[in-house]
């Protein structure tokens, strides 16, 4: 397991049964990073910045904790995400950018339309055909296909404040609500949803999640202490 210590430049490894690993501490980012991490490949993690300059997504070498490429978007960055060779990144005053990794230059960003215009604080998902962007501005979850054409929006007081967002094998969205103290799971159409995990089983402002889909474990960490590992 790889933990992003908030904005300490710090990498951490655990094996699954909680025991500590390692500490790499990415020492050549200029500044305080570490709001969100997507996987890209087996070696490499893309590392956002949240409201800390310069306005850049840190491409970490998972090993070294090196910096093996800066990627500059014009704007803060917060939840990112990446799949099939697009790096999704959600910024404080161009909505949700879309970055083509084919390319790697700053040509290949495209905003997606009609995402709300400031997406600060917020995370994000994707899959081949949809982007899934987790609001905790307006406590919803909205599903957009690559051209930006809204598919579905899920809104209910089952979820509050939601943060983090990660999707299973089979497309089905797994969500931490902040608020609400609990992991609901949304169909991947948006029209079923069910609390998964709750207060009972020990989140307390839950806000990262990740769905592991070659063992089907999910985590989920809490804000200020404790992370969880649950079968599923």
């Amino acid at each position: 397991m790889l933990f992003l210590q908030a904005h300490r430049n710090n990498l951490l490894r655990y094996e699954l049964n909680g025991k500590f690993l390692s500490e790499s501490h990415i020492n050549t980012a200029p500044s305080d990073i570490g709001y969100d991490l997507a996987i890209v490949d087996s070696n490499t993690v893309a590392v956002s910045s949240g409201g800390n300059l310069p306005h850049t997504i840190y491409l970490i070498d998972m090993n070294s904790a090196k910096t093996r490429q800066d990627l500059d978007i014009d704007n803060f960055c917060y939840g990112l995400s990446y799949n099939n060779g697009s790096l999704v990144c959600c910024t404080s005053g161009e909505g949700i950018k879309i970055f083509d990794m084919s390319h790697r230059n700053s040509t290949n960003l495209r905003i997606l339309p009609n995402a709300p215009i400031d997406a600060s604080d917020t995370y994000v998902n994707s899959n081949k055909k949809c982007i899934f962007h987790s609001n905790c501005h307006d406590n919803s979850v909205v599903c957009y296909d690559f051209s930006g054409q809204v598919q579905w929006t899920y809104s209910d007081l089952l979820l509050r404040k939601p943060y983090g967002i990660t999707l299973d094998s089979y497309s089905n969205i797994y969500v931490a609500g902040f608020l609400s103290n609990n992991v609901v799971v949304i169909s991947p159409d948006g029209k079923q949803a069910k609390e998964l995990i709750g207060a009972s089983d020990g989140l307390l402002n839950p806000r990262a999640i990740y769905f592991d889909k070659t063992k089907n474990l999910l985590l989920v960490a809490n804000c200020n202490k404790f992370a969880f590992l649950f079968d599923v």
